[in-house]
């Protein structure tokens, strides 16, 4: 049942804020954008060319263009506070698979998470996700091997019942064959239906064992990050390595047949018919790209120890390769309830950056809206509001702030 609760007092005070943006290269960071984290592992894009970020240290956040939502402990049932891989599925479900907290399936509304607690997951640390043309589930671990997972069971591939050299597994992927690729700390593993194959730096050009990334081009050749650099094999011939001097963790082929290198340290670099070039920090100033990939439009997106770089499709050609960016207002804020935990009585701070259409709804820990605060147009500056909760039993709940350019939800606990 949906309650009606009281408030009692509204404070406003005006502030303002500016965001900047080069020409070519796009950068957000915490300071400019609503983005949660400077460190950023993972990046995926959905059929609705929404972008997902996993950071290491603040969870899951969500950027459709206009507005920025973050998912994390302390405002939704999102397990861990470090993302290392996010997928998409045939549905446009995410999945995600944090260090610490198991798998997580996020349809948008609603998460479900899956742990070594509550059900038969056999490690809580997903190194990486690839979906087959089944919409099958393949995680890679930290420790434990390859997990397959049909949506009700997980079934562990490893180095006792496969020719897996180890357990530790840092990349997976599927090529366009639906060949599985897994990269191992001893080598790559080729899974082609019930054979196996693995190549090491005993048999064949890989230039050392520890596999950081696998990527498939259009062409269905096979990239290799390594400690040494990148190389490439298309299932039968290697490539020279390109050597970068760097821990390789990713890669990503252009539609112009570029290679763009993700390493540890060494920052950015591209390679370009052979010839190795690396991109100066007046465009991308960070020191570890740990993940590469293109939005819908060509937009190369770059997850970086300082945020995400988003490099512009320069198509003349094409206006629909224009990238749309949000002017993003830090002025933006939706505080922690107090007291928290509560019985009855509660306090909610928020900032607005302008006048604004506002919604400010609770639901419970099954997403069921059970009331509604605000909904009502207000002015930018500070805002405060004491609700009542007494129609409410005790439990978890969660409070969403939504504007037109801005999403938070935050977490508060009634104890009665």
């Amino acid at each position: 049942m949906k309650y009606r609760l009281t408030f009692l007092t509204v404070t406003i005070i005006f502030l303002n804020n500016i965001f900047a943006q080069s020409d070519q290269w796009i950068h957000f960071n915490t300071s400019n954008s609503g983005l949660s984290d400077n460190s950023v592992s993972c990046i995926a894009i959905d059929k609705n060319n929404t972008k997902w970020f996993g950071t290491y240290n603040k969870g899951l956040c969500e950027y459709d263009g206009v507005k920025w939502t973050n998912y994390n402990k302390s405002n939704s049932v999102f397990p861990d506070k470090s993302v290392r891989s996010i997928a998409i599925d045939q549905n446009n479900i995410k999945w995600i698979g944090t260090r610490d907290g198991g798998l997580v399936r996020f349809d948008g509304k609603k998460m479900k998470v899956w742990d070594t607690l509550n059900s038969s997951i056999h490690s809580n640390w997903i190194t990486s996700i690839a979906v087959d043309k089944n919409n099958i589930k393949w995680l890679s671990t930290r420790f434990r091997g390859i997990m397959k997972f049909d949506g009700e069971q997980f079934t562990v591939i490893d180095s006792t019942n496969s020719k897996l050299p180890v357990n530790q597994i840092l990349s997976l992927v599927f090529d366009n064959d639906g060949i599985m690729w897994a990269g191992t700390t001893n080598g790559l593993v080729k899974f082609d239906q019930n054979h196996q194959t693995v190549y090491n730096k005993s048999n064949s050009p890989l230039p050392e064992n520890r596999i950081w990334s696998v990527t498939v081009d259009n062409n269905n050749n096979k990239w290799i990050g390594t400690d040494a650099g990148l190389i490439m094999f298309d299932g039968k011939n290697w490539s020279a390595n390109i050597y970068t001097g760097h821990w390789t963790l990713t890669s990503y082929t252009d539609h112009e047949g570029n290679n763009w290198i993700g390493t540890y340290c060494g920052g950015l670099a591209k390679n370009e018919s052979n010839y190795l070039s690396w991109v100066p920090k007046s465009e991308s100033d960070a020191g570890a790209v740990y993940f590469i990939t293109a939005d819908n439009n060509g937009n190369e997106w770059f997850a970086t120890s300082g945020g995400v770089y988003v490099k512009k499709q320069n198509n003349q050609n094409n206006k629909s390769a224009d990238l749309v960016v949000s002017t993003v207002n830090k002025s933006y804020y939706l505080g922690q309830n107090y007291p928290n935990p509560f019985s009855n009585m509660t306090s909610i701070e928020y900032q607005l950056a302008k006048p604004a259409n506002v919604l400010l709804i609770v639901r419970d820990i099954l997403g069921n809206e059970v009331a509604t605060l605000i909904n009502s147009f207000q002015g930018e500056g500070f805002h405060k509001i004491d609700i009542n909760t007494e129609k409410l039993s005790s439990g978890i709940y969660f409070y969403t702030l939504s504007t037109g350019e801005f999403t938070d939800t935050k977490k508060m606990t009634i104890q009665k």
